[in-house]
């Protein structure tokens, strides 16, 4: 994947997990491509130009899915978002 947000992806229903870490170009237009992937289930985004609405997004369309969202020491604190850091 590029820096590009994820439109070519839209094409792999059956995509669970993607690793966007350190990609400063994924923003929260790129949110909704992953939002409209039916199985997906995890996502890192550390080190994206994702906000706390796009966070905020993903988590009501995604209730059950993983978010790696670790920026620094903050946290944001959401319920339905796991945080860990690696």
């Amino acid at each position: 994947m590029n820096d590009t947000p994820c439109e070519e992806n839209e094409s792999l229903p059956s995509l669970e997990r993607l690793k966007l870490q350190g990609r400063a170009r994924i923003d929260d237009a790129a949110v909704a491509t992953l939002i409209a992937m039916p199985s997906f289930l995890e996502v890192d985004l550390k080190g994206t130009a994702v906000t706390e609405k796009g966070v905020d997004m993903f988590r009501t369309a995604k209730p059950r899915a993983v978010v790696y969202i670790g920026r620094g020491k903050a946290k944001l604190p959401h319920t339905g978002i796991i945080e860990r850091s690696r």
